[in-house]
């Protein structure tokens, strides 16, 4: 089947084709969903190398375990599904060997990577408020427990309902609601200090 044949077709199908072992298939349902499934996987790990290599990560496994999928939750869930794992399981690495270290690295990149990213921009100042307003976002969002993280990526960054976020997290409705709740309450305390 040729890819643009893809363009048109339902998620649906052409994950049915995918279940089949068709390689096109595949490669149409990964341009539409990665760049969601990338910053679920960078949000949780602020780093954009990492996110790159577990994202591609992700990619090969929801390959290899196709035949698991159920049509029980939609694609995109599943996919996210082994993205969290995959992420959760690299901040776990991250932590048994690099630990503190890491996490200072993360964020001098960030740094880099935001002026890098306004250099050739036609208003600096402005850009560089924006970068410095992003990396100030994401050392907050770093700074929130793991549970927590990831529901308010997930809901806040990918849009996802609360029951989507529980599927993924295989979780109740309110536990996804609460940890939201507390998520947005502590980036309210981490982001503006004084109005505690």
């Amino acid at each position: 089947m040729d890819i643009s044949e893809h363009t048109s077709t339902t998620e649906a199908q052409l994950v049915t084709d995918v279940l089949a072992g068709d390689q096109q298939a595949f490669s149409a349902l990964f341009k539409q969903l990665y760049p969601r499934v990338y910053r679920t996987v960078y949000g949780m790990l602020g780093d954009e190398a990492s996110a790159t290599e577990v994202t591609q990560t992700v990619w090969v496994k929801a390959w290899q375990k196709r035949t698991n999928y159920n049509f029980k939750a939609s694609y995109s869930t599943w996919i996210h599904r082994i993205a969290v794992n995959s992420a959760l399981d690299e901040l776990k690495r991250k932590r048994r060997y690099w630990s503190r270290f890491t996490q200072l690295l993360s964020h001098e990149d960030l740094r880099k990577e935001s002026g890098q990213a306004v250099a050739g921009r036609s208003d600096p100042a402005k850009d560089m408020q924006t970068a410095e307003r992003h990396e100030e976002l994401y050392a907050a969002i770093a700074q929130l427990p793991e549970a927590q993280r990831l529901t308010l990526v997930l809901k806040e960054f990918e849009n996802y309902t609360y029951a989507e976020i529980a599927s993924i997290l295989g979780c109740k409705v309110g536990t996804v609601m609460s940890r939201l709740h507390t998520a947005r309450n502590q980036m309210q305390r981490i982001l503006n200090p004084e109005s505690k």
